[in-house]
Formats: structure tokens, C-alpha cells, sequence
């Protein structure tokens, strides 16, 4: 459910066996963004594909937000609509570093969708531990996957992962003009 912030953008992409995928999404607005992904497929066409989230119950309602969203908004491969539900179970006094309070954070996410989704429930968890990594699980409505993540800063994070039996990589960063 959560959107990038206003004026921010977040550059990213990702890696894996017959995929390659460069994104930019952006914060229009307080809650909304809008992107676009450039999907290089091995035996398949590359398509450009778009995107928009709305948050539509911010996290300042006590740790939760609830979000809709289109991927592929054109229908170039599989346009999907969705909703998705964030619940963020950090401790007020977790210290990602380590050196004080609670040494684990957790968030959790669960949604439907139509498309890629198939119609189904999809979901996933993020264990967070001190010195900025976490321990991943989705699933997708199909598969069920995992990856490590480290968050260098509020502005760089590195991800890997196992989709679909197959290696996965990730990066992202963000920008604010």
C-alpha cells in the first residue's frame, strides 16, 4: 500500500533468469504516484508498461494503510487491478542499528487482484533485523518466494531473492528534486 512520497522519485530495477526490468515511479501527490517499467523478456517482446497507486488510508492511521493500484494500466502484457493492505509492526523503540531497544521489526501485506494476480489473494512479510537487512516472503498468487534485502540508507536498497525456483536481483533508489 505504500506510495513514493510526494516529489520523490524512486529508481529501480530488477534481475532475473529471462527478465530484466529498469522502473521510475513517482509522487504526484501526498499518497499517489504514477510509473512506468521497461520489461526485457528473453523469448517474448520487451514492453513499456505503466502504472498508479493510490494510498488510500494513510499509515498515520495507526500502522496500516490500504492502497489501490493498476500495473500495466495500457493492457500491454497483463493489466492488473488490485488492493493491498500494509500493516507496519515496528516497535517505537526499535533502533535499526542495534545498539538499543527491540532487535526485530516485522510488516506484513495482503491483497487481491485481477491479472497477474488471477483473480486471488496474494501476500507477503518483511522481517526486519538490525544493521538494515530483512528476510522476505511473498506470494505472488502462484508462487511462494524469498529474499534478503539491505537497506544501505532512506535512499538505497539491495535485494535477492529466489522467484519462481529462479535467482532474482533488485535495486532501487531514491531521489527528491
Amino acid at each position: 500500500a505504500y506510495t513514493a512520497e510526494h516529489e520523490q522519485f524512486v529508481f529501480g530495477a530488477g534481475f532475473a533468469r529471462e527478465l530484466s526490468a529498469p522502473s521510475i515511479n513517482y509522487g504526484i501527490a501526498p499518497y499517489v504516484e504514477v510509473g512506468g517499467t521497461f520489461l526485457q523478456r528473453t523469448n517474448a517482446r520487451n514492453r513499456a508498461i505503466g502504472n498508479a497507486k493510490i494510498t488510500l488510508i494513510p499509515q498515520n492511521f495507526g500502522n496500516f494503510e490500504v492502497g489501490v493500484g493498476v500495473i500495466d494500466a495500457v493492457d500491454a502484457v497483463n493489466q492488473t487491478v488490485y488492493v493491498v493492505g500494509s500493516m507496519d509492526l515496528t516497535p517505537p523503540n526499535w533502533d535499526p542499528t542495534g545498539r538499543t531497544g527491540n532487535p526485530i521489526a516485522f510488516k506484513a501485506h495482503l491483497g487481491a487482484g485481477t491479472g497477474l494476480f488471477q483473480d486471488r489473494l496474494f501476500g507477503g512479510a518483511e522481517m526486519l533485523f538490525p544493521n538494515q537487512i530483512s528476510l522476505l516472503g511473498e506470494y505472488d498468487s502462484e508462487n511462494f518466494n524469498v529474499g534478503l534485502r539491505y537497506v544501505h540508507d532512506d535512499r538505497f536498497r539491495l535485494q535477492l531473492g529466489l522467484h519462481d525456483k529462479g535467482l532474482i536481483f533488485g535495486a532501487s533508489t531514491l531521489f527528491r528534486f
